[in-house]
């Protein structure tokens, strides 16, 4: 992470942006700038300017190295999976070019996912491509039909009996785990465990049923459904991306005859799965009696087709294992870094779960206003994704230069949202930015255009709600159940494609009780 115009006409947001544009527009042509005279680093043949990319893994590295050298306005010629873009850094731009996206905002990646989906399995997908790949008029008819199931808030709430459920499950091996280290730390692959719990919450939603994953003896097929998952996202880096990516799929490399492997049995188990739970369904003699409210997101999605329904659930299980469980473990570290910050939020929790009763029920969750701040501040600071990527599709006038329509703009929020010039002390842990009303409060200081986790307008993530309900509910339940520390260096956090946790999350835990 929108209503959406069925149209071609460009829609602006608002009056206020619609006077910018033109304003924009009947500036003296002199004045602007051709995209040629852009500046950016070298670009090479073949590869173009993704050298810089490599050089340069760290995120904020890269765009520290690029404001730097090339201004707010620079560009990386011939990337790779991309083609020309432009790196922009000045927030009034940000703003303009995203309030000016219109109904239907293009954006370029995943091509390997869309090559196996709508060229080797044509037979499951069709021409539906999802969310993820698709752009233009097939984009916007797929959103159109799924904005009204996943956005609505009630659809949220409809899960928090199940995702308390298996929150409560996954602390249960938490626990296991903490009683296994003579220390109470969490094992070295305890952020594949959170990726696991990811995966069952998601389930639940798209499937209506448990997979398993977090059980103390999990089966190899619900372990390997994490697994590939999380290692498709890895390989899409390469295949897409990277310079070997022109060659990967060309010459059937190795890593292009696993990528499709994983596919393949994700694929074929979620088409399983979708059976399975299709027949439960038909089979419910109360289904009928149901209101349209009281059904469930797949009971929904199954009446929008049989395709749609596959790519849709596919879609949510991809994207809401990395994301959440990244988003999750960073706030585990930063509260274990930042103790300070674990009291203000336990306060907080034990106030709106007294007792010891640990149950999140909506109006509780309403109450953890600093809950909502502390996963902000983790989204500003380790965001999955580092930066946003547009594709334009008019030609735009962005810091001085002429953007053509189909020239990708890219912004770099991450390295944005640590700089001094929109925070302060920007690389402090400090919820308190996102309250309202709280003396160190900045959200009437900074561009909300700075630090945007799950993007604008729409195109913005639409498992939002959903990826929040979950996180909210663990993080409360570990800060009732545990004190939690760090006893190691500090983390270390990157990307392959997605951006967080490096290091192992060893983090340690005491419960309360003992205290």
């Amino acid at each position: 992470m929108s209503l959406l115009g069925l149209h071609r006409t460009v829609r602006l947001v608002a009056t206020r942006t619609k006077a910018t544009v033109a304003i924009a527009e009947t500036k003296n042509q002199t004045q602007i700038k051709a995209f040629n005279d852009i500046p950016g680093p070298t670009s090479f043949p073949v590869i173009g300017s993704t050298w810089l990319a490599v050089k340069y893994q760290d995120q904020v590295e890269l765009g520290a190295y690029m404001h730097k050298t090339y201004g707010d306005v620079c560009a990386l010629r011939n990337l790779v999976g991309v083609g020309d873009a432009v790196m922009i850094f000045d927030v009034k731009d940000i703003e303009m070019m995203f309030r000016n996206e219109g109904s239907w905002p293009r954006r370029q990646g995943f091509h390997s996912i869309g090559y196996y989906r709508n060229v080797m399995r044509k037979e499951v997908f069709g021409d539906i491509e999802g969310l993820l790949t698709s752009n233009d008029e097939p984009w916007a008819d797929f959103r159109s039909k799924v904005n009204p199931i996943l956005m609505q808030p009630r659809t949220a709430q409809q899960y928090i009996t199940s995702i308390n459920d298996v929150a409560d499950d996954f602390i249960e091996r938490t626990t296991e785990f903490m009683h296994a280290s003579p220390v109470r730390e969490m094992p070295t692959d305890y952020l594949d465990e959170i990726h696991k719990w990811a995966l069952e919450s998601i389930g639940i939603i798209a499937l209506d049923t448990r997979l398993g994953c977090i059980d103390r003896n999990p089966t190899e097929e619900s372990h390997n459904m994490a697994m590939y998952m999380l290692d498709i996202f890895r390989m899409t880096h390469t295949l897409d991306y990277s310079p070997l990516a022109p060659f990967c799929r060309k010459f059937n490399l190795p890593i292009w005859q696993r990528f499709v492997k994983y596919q393949d049995f994700f694929t074929n188990k979620v088409l399983e799965l979708i059976e399975e739970a299709t027949r439960k369904v038909e089979n419910d003699p109360n289904y009928a009696l149901k209101s349209e409210t009281d059904k469930s997101a797949f009971e929904k999605l199954r009446t929008k087709g049989k395709i749609l329904s596959v790519v849709m659930t596919l879609d949510m299980l991809a994207a809401g294992i990395d994301t959440t469980g990244k988003v999750s473990a960073a706030i585990l570290y930063f509260l274990a870094a930042n103790k300070d910050v674990q009291h203000k939020l336990r306060e907080e929790v034990t106030k709106a779960l007294p007792g010891s009763s640990d149950f999140v029920t909506k109006e509780s969750l309403e109450q953890l206003q600093y809950l909502r701040a502390v996963v902000k501040e983790t989204m500003r600071i380790a965001p999955v994704t580092s930066a946003n990527l547009r594709v334009m599709t008019k030609d735009v006038t962005l810091g001085g230069y002429n953007i053509p329509e189909g020239k990708a703009v890219i912004v770099p929020h991450l390295y944005l949202s640590l700089s001094e010039q929109h925070y302060k002390n920007a690389h402090q842990f400090k919820p308190e930015r996102w309250m309202r009303g709280d003396p160190a409060s900045e959200l009437k200081s900074t561009n909300p255009f700075v630090s945007m986790p799950f993007g604008f307008g729409p195109r913005s993530c639409i498992g939002k709600r959903l990826a929040n309900l979950e996180i909210e509910v663990f993080i409360a339940k570990m800060v009732k159940k545990f004190d939690i520390s760090w006893n190691h260096a500090p983390m270390t956090f990157g990307a392959e494609l997605l951006y967080g946790v490096k290091d192992p999350l060893k983090i340690q835990l005491t419960p309360l009780t003992d205290k």
